[in-house]
Formats: C-alpha cells, structure tokens, sequence
C-alpha cells in the first residue's frame, strides 16, 4: 500500500490526476479500514494525497470529493499531526474554492477548518505553514466580509508576511503582497473619506 501511496503522490506532483487518483484509490482499497497506528498514518496520507489530486481537478464533483477525503483523513489521523493540520487546511481550501462558485455558500465551516490547522500550525514551531494557513484564512474573511472581517483579514496578511520572505517565497509574498492592497483598499471604501479641519 506504501508503494501506491509513493506513486500517486509522484503522479499528483506531476499533473497527472486521473493515475493519481488511481494509484491512491487502489492504496485505499489495501488499506481498509486502519487497524494499527501505522496504517492509521498510511491511511490518512492515502487519503489526503487524494484529497489534493481531486482539488487539483478543480470542477464540482472534484471539489467534493477533496472534501470528503479531507474530513476522511481528519478522522484517521492524529488530532496534533502535521497531516491532519494539511487535511484540515486543504479542507478550508476546498470550502473557500466551492464558495467562490457559489453564492449561498458558508464560508463558516472554511474558516474553522483554517483555525484547526492553526492550532497545530504555530508561529514558532510551523512558521511557513503557519503563515500560508493565515493568509487562507485571510481570504476567507475578506469573501465572507461581515463586520470586522475586513480587520480580521489585514491582521492576517500582516502576519503572513512578517514571515514570507520575497528572495525565498516569492510567489507566496507576491500573493499576500496582492491580497493585502485589495483589503487595504476595501477597508479605504469602507471608512470612506475623512473631512479635513483645516
């Protein structure tokens, strides 16, 4: 089962979805349902590396069954893994690229996916993790845009960045680099402008 795991995430890294999604989903089968903590592991990443090939996919029907593989591996792994805080970010990933689609949605659920990886996902010990999950979190918050969400968001990029580094990360910085001059320019709007005393 490792070994398919091993070949669909090197078919996943190349763009090679439906191989992919093959090889993971025949790792699945394998595995059943996870009888030691070891298989548990197994299972999860099986689950999540499936998970981010559906994602990469992009249509509906992909996006939902990213999500349902990301609340599968959520249940399958440990609460305080690495992976689990993976699952739970591209879980609010999914959330947030399903909203974008459609107007009805919550973007709730997203942004409580966001905070569970945050809480594995610290400054300190996950710095460039943490930082991507605070800008995801970040976009949630200026799509949702209830009161205070626009704040909520800068507060968010501001961290971001404070760890993204332009020579090293540089399609990252550029990204919140980006996200932060829209909100800046929502929250301008917003307050609308200022009377002089003068």
């Amino acid at each position: 089962a490792g070994a398919y795991v091993n070949i669909g995430l090197i078919h996943g890294e190349a763009g090679r979805v439906d191989r992919a999604v093959e090889s993971l989903d025949t790792a699945i089968d394998m595995l059943g349902p996870a009888a030691s903590d070891e298989d548990s592991r197994l299972l999860g990443a099986a689950l999540l590396n499936r998970a981010q090939a559906h994602q990469a996919a992009g249509d509906d029907d992909a996006l939902d069954a990213a999500t349902t593989d990301y609340q599968s591996a959520i249940v399958v792994l440990s609460a305080e893994s690495p992976q689990a805080a993976m699952a739970w970010h591209g879980l609010g990933t999914a959330l947030v690229e399903r909203a974008a689609r459609d107007p009805h949605a919550s973007l709730e659920d997203a942004i409580s996916a966001f905070g569970h990886a945050l809480a594995v996902f610290g400054p300190v010990s996950y710095p460039f993790q943490h930082a991507i999950a605070k800008h995801s979190l970040a976009i949630a918050f200026e799509r949702r845009c209830q009161s205070g969400d626009l704040a909520r968001a800068l507060d968010c990029l501001e961290a971001s960045l404070s760890v993204f580094d332009p020579r090293l990360h540089g399609p990252q910085w550029q990204t919140a680099v980006d996200a932060l001059g829209r909100v800046e320019r929502a929250l301008d709007d917003t307050e609308g402008p200022t009377l002089g005393t003068g």
